[in-house]
């Protein structure tokens, strides 16, 4: 079989990158062992001497911004130009859209055209809410479904744009969530529930703990990690207002930050470290690679995943964690629930409460013993992603569209 993924951006080709396309990374590594046959559809990016079969589409990357948006239309029609170029000659038996918001039309358009089956990863909100994380300016939760009140965040241009992929989304031959609590909020949304499967797929392999095995023995003491931008929607500046606390009642607490964001982002969080008196207390690690990340992890006594949106995609760094025996305190909002189960294997707290992630992080501190039993609560929690059954659901699911 002869699979085009489908992502905006790419490990190792491009310089941005999350958890959303590590996806696609470990996607690659399980279909080449089943000897599938794999290419690529992504963006435009810089690095040269890159693998033969990645195939890559112009974007606008153009300053300033009122120019990008009325050259923005051309490079529509551009992409779906390559795109269709790409699939008529290369022949893929499936198109996977993973992260892939920017090439979603083009692509879509272009396997229309061709017939060529397709499938949907949901990785984010792209599909129901035009910001992608159903939070309005005021950062208020919203969840209705799309419609003239979306007018308040986008543009009417941009609104037809989005009239558009919902016609393209009907179009679908499969979609991939990762949790239940996802699968709802779909359907709530009109997306019919039998086009919908649930597959977890951010594997672990077993390497990614048996090669952290031991460093549990250098744990910084009293430390704190967060991993994740600095984007409002990720939640640092709540775990900062919480380090106020934190750093009160245990004095040499850390945070360790490791990430990255835009300019502004970064600005306003090192000011709001630096108001409240934490800068001894608080360190920023800048963006890590894979391998420096699970070992962050390994090292750190908890792991915070203070979301702001109803993330139920269950984010990479908190499986991560709890893969590697640690104790988490997340945000109690999306489907986050499914993994951490109260006081047994984490802590839940309310998503905007500082106070509340300070007291359950201050007890943790305090409590290791009783730390370290949740941390293994966690791990058991976890065991299903370490093993391919998730990756063959999807190879299964091909077939089944292939054969329909």
């Amino acid at each position: 079989m002869k699979v085009c993924l489908v992502s905006d951006q790419l490990v190792g080709c491009h310089e941005a990158w999350s958890g959303a396309e590590i996806v696609c990374e470990r996607m690659v590594e399980f279909f080449k062992k089943e000897n599938q046959e794999i290419i690529f559809i992504t963006t435009r990016f810089k690095k040269k001497n890159i693998s033969r079969g990645i195939f890559q589409v112009p974007t606008a990357n153009i300053r300033p911004l009122f120019l990008k948006k009325i050259i923005a239309p051309f490079f529509r029609i551009l992409g779906i130009i390559y795109s269709f170029y790409y699939l008529k000659k290369e022949k893929p038996d499936i198109v996977h859209l993973l992260h892939s918001n920017y090439l979603f039309i083009p692509v879509m358009v272009s396997a229309k055209i061709l017939r060529i089956p397709t499938v949907f990863t949901v990785l984010d909100y792209f599909i129901i809410c035009s910001r992608n994380n159903l939070r309005l300016d005021s950062g208020e939760i919203c969840d209705k479904p799309e419609g003239r009140q979306c007018l308040r965040c986008i543009s009417l241009l941009k609104f037809f744009e989005r009239f558009i992929i919902r016609l393209l989304f009907k179009n679908l031959n499969g979609i991939i969530t990762f949790t239940e609590t996802s699968k709802s909020r779909l359907v709530k949304h009109g997306i019919p529930a039998d086009k919908i499967k649930v597959i977890y797929t951010y594997n672990l392999s077993p390497e990614f703990a048996a090669g952290n095995k031991g460093k549990e023995s250098k744990i910084t003491p009293n430390s704190i990690l967060f991993i994740g931008t600095f984007f409002e929607y990720k939640g640092l500046h709540i775990l900062i207002q919480a380090m106020s606390e934190i750093a009160s009642q245990v004095p040499n607490s850390a945070l360790m930050v490791a990430g990255a964001g835009y300019e502004r982002d970064r600005k306003r969080i090192e000011k709001m470290a630096k108001d409240l008196g934490l800068e001894n207390n608080i360190k920023f690690l800048g963006r890590k690679k894979n391998q420096e990340v699970s070992e962050l992890i390994s090292k750190s006594g908890i792991v915070v995943v203070p979301e702001q949106w109803p993330s139920d995609f269950g984010p990479l760094i908190l499986v991560e964690a709890m893969a590697l025996g640690k104790p988490v305190v997340a945000s109690k909002i999306g489907a986050i629930h499914e993994f951490i189960k109260h006081e047994k294997n984490g802590f839940l707290v309310g998503h905007n409460q500082p106070k509340q992630f300070a007291e359950k992080i201050v007890w943790l501190l305090k409590n290791k013993s009783s730390a370290e039993q949740m941390g293994e609560q966690a791990k058991k929690t976890v065991q299903f992603l370490f093993n391919d059954s998730q990756n063959k659901e999807i190879l299964e699911l091909y077939k089944n569209i292939l054969r329909a």
